[in-house]
């Protein structure tokens, strides 16, 4: 066992640190619902895996609509929380860096790809065991089990116990609010236009005057800061055309949804009593967010292409800078540059 694997007692003894697991770790994944597609991904979990779009291709590739949601964000609070809980995940669990081979690396700049990957996975642990994953591992559980008593595979009363609260609170909001759940449209995968991304929605619903619409179950203790990435994801599934099959063999036509309102249901995980908030989302102002994001990815991928190579540019680009000419090389000592 390497030194730091240890933790010193005043007796001169040492102690084993477990395993860190998040709070949900022994509630047991909800069953599957069965013939139901289970979503594939890439290698890199960033595209969705699905049948071939124009009913020629077996299988094709697309990008999931959460990450051309998320375009538009500032993130900087959301990184300085990750930082912080690697951080804290290092200092309380630094047999993580046992065994950490980066060549003699100095450097970020010294770095090879291998090294970079080492890296990025010794971070992410330590932020794991600081709790950084703890939201998304409850978030994870409850769609689930919601899915699964949804669609009629279990009772509530079969859901694990520490779960039932937030799912009764959740179906009492619903309740109140004239929201009624749609069976068979949970979990849906679908094909967007406007972005030519695939994504997930969690559920469709019936408004009290009787609009099918979007829905969206959130389990962050906080979505203040999240509303405009919210508003892109939504309208991106709300415009959406196709919808996968429930046994994910075909795509068939999407459902006709509001196009004006989508509903979020928010139960955060850290509330001090199980707490159900309903919002409703415009989906108007949502789609000239996508229009946005369109227009912002599509920047970035010009100048990352273009800007050092003009050649590269391509008619329709809109390139925000472009080289003067090729770079200069220093080969010799110039004489200085004249000053006007």
């Amino acid at each position: 066992m390497a030194p730091s694997q240890r933790v010193a007692a005043a007796e001169g003894a040492h102690l084993e640190r477990p395993p860190y697991e998040p709070p949900t770790a022994s509630i047991p994944d909800a069953p599957e619902v069965p013939g139901k597609w289970l979503p594939q991904y890439s290698r890199d979990r960033k595209s969705y895996v699905v049948p071939g779009l124009d009913g020629i291709r077996e299988t094709e590739t697309l990008a999931r609509a959460t990450t051309h949601a998320k375009t538009l964000d500032d993130t900087s609070a959301l990184t300085d929380w990750r930082l912080r809980a690697t951080v804290l995940g290092l200092a309380r669990n630094p047999e993580l860096l046992d065994g950490l081979n980066l060549g003699g690396a100095d450097h970020l700049s010294e770095l090879s790809f291998g090294d970079k990957l080492a890296l990025t996975g010794v971070a992410n642990r330590a932020a794991r065991r600081a709790g950084a994953d703890d939201g998304s591992d409850f978030g994870t559980k409850l769609h689930g089990y919601l899915q699964a008593v949804l669609e009629g595979v279990l009772t509530l009363e079969q859901v694990p116990e520490v779960l039932q609260p937030y799912l009764l609170v959740l179906f009492e909001a619903m309740r109140r609010h004239g929201l009624s759940f749609v069976a068979t449209m949970t979990e849906r995968t679908v094909f967007i236009p406007a972005t030519g991304m695939v994504g997930t929605f969690d559920f469709l619903a019936i408004t009290a005057d009787g609009t099918l619409v979007v829905g969206d179950l959130k389990t962050a203790s906080s979505i203040d800061y999240g509303w405009l990435s919210i508003g892109v994801q939504l309208a991106q599934y709300a415009s959406a055309v196709m919808m996968l099959s429930w046994d994910g063999s075909h795509w068939e036509a999407m459902p006709q949804v509001s196009q004006v309102v989508a509903k979020v249901v928010s139960v955060p995980k850290d509330a001090p009593v199980p707490t159900c908030r309903i919002y409703t989302v415009d989906l108007r102002l949502g789609m000239e967010m996508v229009d946005e994001a369109n227009r912002v990815r599509a920047i970035h991928e010009a100048a990352r292409r273009a800007a050092s190579n003009p050649e590269l540019r391509r008619p329709d680009d809109e390139l925000i800078a472009w080289a003067d000419g090729d770079p200069v090389l220093l080969t010799h000592t110039p004489p200085p540059v004249a000053v006007a």
